[in-house]
């Protein structure tokens, strides 16, 4: 049995002190994987980002992300 990775767009209350040069709200993206490595995760995050890139521009992402050798 094969299962789908899990994502949910949420908008969130910031639950600590407010400041002036915060937003009481903002957007959080949780996505639920199991059994991944490193390199799954970048790989699906890099798919989102093209995919909402092309949706809002119309155009194709056409390049890797960088990644950093220390994460």
């Amino acid at each position: 049995m094969e299962l789908k990775n899990i994502s949910k767009l949420l908008n969130v209350f910031r639950d600590e002190d407010l400041r002036a040069d915060r937003q009481p709200n903002l957007h959080q993206l949780d996505i639920e994987m199991s059994f991944v490595e490193k390199e799954d995760v970048m790989n699906e995050i890099e798919g989102l980002a093209k995919y909402v890139f092309k949706n809002v521009t119309g155009e194709e992402a056409n390049y890797t992300f960088q990644k950093n050798a220390l994460c």
